[in-house]
């Protein structure tokens, strides 16, 4: 099992209707190739971005559903002349579960109230990353190969301020943190 995830950094202000657009349009062609897992906006870190993560069930697995999603004439149609304005700047990075960390789904809620995220991208060859608001540790398979991203989910801001933390992964270590809001759509709420 594969993970990607993809990093777009729109332009100011463009957040809301590139969410819109994806809402009506893109997410139901994209689901025809990929498992969704979650779709994120920040509310702190870079703003103006979105994470988007898929699941795949392998490398030539997702080399043979991008393929066909570039056929789509939906997708080259209606989407992609629509949502490539909004977009600055786009990175991906395909992601293993690291060994020994849990892959879960945050709590079922009572309510639809949806939780809030956050995305810790560590750049160190080894590190053990796990707390009780752990969703998944992932380790990066493309680029920078010690990056690891450590997914956690809170049920609001004074959920997050009580239990995150920040691991002590001594001088030299990289450290980066975006708390993230799931657009409506997203599987991970």
């Amino acid at each position: 099992m594969i993970y990607e995830l993809r990093t777009y950094d729109l332009g100011i202000g463009k957040v809301p209707s590139y969410l819109k657009l994806f809402e009506t349009v893109g997410y139901t062609i994209l689901c025809r190739y990929a498992t969704p897992v979650g779709f994120w906006f920040t509310e702190t870190g870079v703003l103006n971005r979105v994470h988007h993560m898929w699941c795949y069930e392998s490398r030539a697995q997702r080399a043979e559903r991008r393929a066909a999603l570039m056929r789509d004439a939906e997708w080259t149609g209606q989407f992609l002349p629509y949502a490539l304005p909004h977009l600055a700047r786009q990175t991906n990075v395909i992601l293993e579960l690291a060994e020994g960390a849990p892959g879960k789904h945050p709590r079922t809620r009572a309510t639809d109230t949806a939780w809030l995220y956050d995305l810790t991208q560590v750049s160190a060859a080894e590190v053990a990353l796990s707390d009780d608001a752990t969703v998944g540790v992932f380790r990066a398979t493309s680029g920078d190969l010690q990056q690891r991203f450590w997914l956690r989910a809170y049920q609001d801001e004074v959920d997050r301020a009580a239990r995150y933390t920040v691991p002590d992964l001594g001088p030299g270590t990289r450290i980066i943190s975006d708390t993230l809001h799931p657009a409506v759509f997203s599987a991970l709420r």
